[in-house]
């Protein structure tokens, strides 16, 4: 097995296992008492800050991108002169990003989980959920996990495939996206509206879907030479 491939998976693993460590253990719901008000509920779930820009404004950001994202490829498949290499990049990155988006907003919409502001320890009305219970018809539909908003940033771990494929450490790509990703995250945690385990679940999709992109589609273009590190 290749190198890359190794490290990957045992970041996947990682990732996965310290969601389901914070969710069972209940340290998710001990974190979030630390931001809380108790019944009066997470004071910064309406701050102008966290609320109107890194959340409104930002998600208006994301959709832009991903519109942006639509027309740019639509635009080089169309161009007769286009660059192949630039094709096969910019339609990777849309597949991998629009993929996770669409996957995370699927679950979200059918997983029971709730959201920290909706447990009746902070005003709401739901109980604290673990994960096997997600799927479970006993529960409302949580609309909460896993993250989504944060996807807007971590969808763009796939740069980090495309600094591979081109030569580059993989850290490079994935930079830009790990940090938009904390920081659309940070402020949902801060809010109330997510767990912590929300936010790792939602980088192991985004991760997963960018490696599977990477490897049946832009790895198997000429254009690219995947180098492998032997280090």
């Amino acid at each position: 097995m290749q190198t890359y491939r190794l490290r990957l998976s045992i970041l996947l693993l990682t990732l996965v296992g310290l969601g389901l460590l914070l969710n069972l253990s209940h340290l998710d719901l001990r974190f979030s008492e630390q931001l809380a008000d108790g019944l009066n509920g997470f004071v910064y779930s309406k701050h102008w800050f966290f609320d109107n820009v890194l959340h409104i404004y930002a998600a208006r950001l994301t959709a832009i991108l991903g519109l942006g994202l639509l027309i740019f490829n639509a635009w080089q498949a169309l161009a007769p002169s286009a660059n192949r290499k630039i094709i096969v990049v910019f339609r990777y990155i849309m597949f991998s990003w629009l993929s996770s988006l669409a996957v995370i907003s699927v679950l979200k919409r059918i997983t029971t989980l709730p959201c920290p502001w909706d447990l009746k320890q902070f005003g709401g009305m739901a109980d604290y959920l673990t994960i096997e219970k997600m799927f479970s018809s006993m529960y409302e539909v949580g609309e909460c996990f896993p993250a989504a908003h944060s996807s807007g940033g971590y969808g763009f771990i796939c740069l980090g495939f495309v600094a591979l494929a081109l030569g580059k450490p993989m850290y490079k790509g994935f930079l830009c996206a790990v940090i938009v990703g904390l920081v659309y995250g940070g402020a949902q945690i801060i809010r109330g509206a997510h767990f912590i385990s929300h936010d790792l679940f939602t980088i192991a999709i985004c991760l997963a879907f960018a490696w599977f992109w990477a490897e049946f589609y832009l790895f198997r273009f000429n254009a690219f030479h995947l180098v492998e590190t032997t280090k």
